[in-house]
């Protein structure tokens, strides 16, 4: 039992991170109360439960049946396995905040090819009062400066949730994150049917879970 509600607290963040992502920065996400974007309907206390509320509603609004996008339950189940890996200290905490991080930003990042800085800031400062400072981090603070100049092709957001990952990872670790994120996204563009730029982060993401399961397993 302990462990299903340390998994529903986790889900729970994983709740709240839904509400940002889809209305910050353009709505406030304190009010209106939690409704439907489709049909604005306001939400019941039964709609708001993690994953059990999407599941006993088939994934639509009870309301006007509009589909939910599959990463809100998704995102819910991520950041309840995590917040569970962390109580059974199979994840530091901050490891845990920044996988958060990334998934947040991810999904950002995929819906707009960008995120609000306000929304890195606070999840690095709150990682920065668990993990101190690695050189590293200064560097890849140096190097969003650079890009963001134009001096170099990575995007200045890109460097700055490797500062976010260089407070748990070693250099090495953040130069196979770099590799095989590159290749991740290297294969995504080359089998994709349409052209274009494409966002890094998630690749970045998808790199900080496999190396993290190498160290944890």
């Amino acid at each position: 039992m302990r462990y299903i509600l340390l998994f529903f607290m986790g889900a729970s963040f994983g709740s709240f991170f839904g509400l940002v992502i889809t209305r910050f920065p353009d709505q406030s996400i304190v009010t209106p109360s939690s409704h439907c974007d489709h049909c604005q309907h306001k939400l019941a206390c039964r709609d708001l439960v993690p994953i059990f509320s999407q599941l006993a509603n088939l994934f639509r609004c009870r309301f006007c049946q509009q589909p939910f996008s599959s990463w809100y339950w998704l995102l819910e189940i991520a950041c309840g396995s995590l917040f569970l890996l962390a109580f059974l200290d199979l994840l530091s905490w901050g490891e845990l905040i920044v996988s958060y991080t990334l998934l947040v930003l991810a999904i950002y990042d995929s819906k707009n090819q960008t995120y609000p800085l306000m929304v890195w800031l606070v999840f690095f400062v709150v990682t920065s009062l668990l993990v101190p400072w690695q050189w590293s981090t200064l560097i890849c603070f140096l190097l969003a400066g650079l890009s963001q100049f134009g001096y170099l092709p990575m995007g200045a957001g890109d460097f700055l949730v490797l500062a976010s990952i260089s407070l748990v990872f070693s250099v090495q670790e953040l130069l196979w994150l770099l590799q095989l994120a590159s290749l991740l996204g290297i294969a995504y563009y080359a089998i994709r049917k349409t052209k274009g730029s494409i966002p890094f982060v998630p690749f970045m993401g998808l790199a900080y879970v496999a190396l993290m399961l190498v160290k944890v397993w």
